[in-house]
């Protein structure tokens, strides 16, 4: 089951654009990024990619950035599936709870 959505046009595409860009950096730590990328529905762009992290290592008066694999060599590499992933499972006391919700999981689950 799907929510509906609301059509934001009065928005340009350039306006989305910087509005993205600026939750990005503001809630970088919060997380809330990958909840933005599901309402979106830019996960499977933006998550199937090879994710990168940053190690941070003091040098003399400052420091020194270097860019490392956040997934180890040999780990499986996680991948987004658009029609499994974009929609959670519903929980089972709730399909338990209403009888009109019998056989009627989220697709994948």
């Amino acid at each position: 089951m799907r929510r509906f959505t609301i059509s934001f046009s009065f928005f340009s595409s350039s306006s989305w654009c910087l509005i993205r860009r600026e939750r990005r950096i503001e809630l970088a730590f919060e997380g809330k990024r990958y909840f933005d990328l599901i309402r979106w529905e830019l996960a499977e762009i933006n998550l199937n990619k090879v994710m990168h992290g940053m190690k941070i290592t003091p040098s003399g008066g400052g420091y020194t950035y270097e860019r490392i694999n956040a997934v180890p060599d040999g780990a499986p590499q996680w991948s987004f599936d658009k029609n499994k992933n974009y929609l959670l499972p519903i929980p089972l006391n709730a399909l338990g709870q209403n009888p009109m919700l019998k056989d009627h999981q989220n697709p994948g689950y």
